[in-house]
């Protein structure tokens, strides 16, 4: 049987970091939301992400600046890494268009 930490070991570096990233924005939205005195915080938008209510009791307005500023830099993180990987496939799709184009 392969423990998670094998199986961790066994992801290349972005896989890791993008699952750590994910791991700390569960993590720290969680502890928002809890943190939040607005009952209709917690919405998400089309892409699922959680938003932040408009209130001044907003729990992402009432967490320690650096929660807020490590939650941001996580959000931004991840959509980097997703900008990679779309990058990548699309080089990818395009090397093998033009691999099949001049058989």
């Amino acid at each position: 049987m392969i423990s998670p930490i094998d199986g961790w070991r066994g992801q290349r570096p972005r896989d890791r970091d993008y699952d750590f990233i994910l791991d700390r924005i569960a993590v720290l939205s969680d502890y928002a939301t809890r943190a939040c005195r607005e009952p209709s915080c917690g919405a998400r938008d089309e892409d699922g992400n959680v938003v932040s209510c408009l209130s001044k009791d907003c729990g992402e307005k009432r967490i320690a600046e650096h929660l807020q500023r490590e939650l941001q830099v996580m959000r931004d993180l991840r959509t980097l890494i997703e900008w990679l990987e779309r990058s990548e496939l699309q080089k990818a799709a395009a090397a093998d268009k033009a691999s099949r184009g001049k058989r």
